[in-house]
């Protein structure tokens, strides 16, 4: 619970000075739009704005896939970035164990533990295909 707490904060802290960046952004707009005569437009607002909101947003984003409350948590978060790169790259297409394991070289069990716990959370989706030898497993995001 204190993690969730702290992200919250930080979140707050991180909005809290979106004003103040989009205001300074309004503000070197103006210039380059006519710097002998500095006026802050609706448009230099509009455009700040959207910026600053698209950025903080971002930051949010990469902080939450970036950083983890245990070693477990990172550990998840590993295994989903590499899917999500994944799917950029291939689309719905199922990524073979193998690709995963030398992206991420953990023991079986290492892989086993971050994988249930995300097939449990509908995070992840896992399939194993019987062949004539070691069966293929495969994961994928939904």
């Amino acid at each position: 619970m204190a993690a969730h707490t702290i992200r919250d904060e930080a979140g707050m802290t991180i909005w809290s000075r979106a004003g103040q960046k989009a205001r300074r952004l309004a503000l070197i707009y103006a210039c380059s739009v006519d710097p002998e005569n500095l006026v802050i437009t609706a448009d230099a607002v509009r455009w700040s704005t959207r910026f600053v909101h698209h950025l903080t947003r971002r930051m949010l984003f990469m902080a939450s896939t970036h950083v983890s409350e245990n070693e477990f948590h990172g550990m998840c978060q590993k295994v989903v970035q590499v899917l999500r790169k994944w799917k950029e790259k291939n689309g719905n297409a199922w990524m073979p164990f193998w690709k995963l394991n030398r992206k991420l070289p953990w023991s079986l069990r290492e892989h086993e533990e971050p994988r249930n716990s995300l097939i449990n959370q509908r995070i992840i989706e896992y399939e194993e295909k019987k062949t004539g030898g070691t069966p293929k497993r495969l994961y994928r995001l939904p």
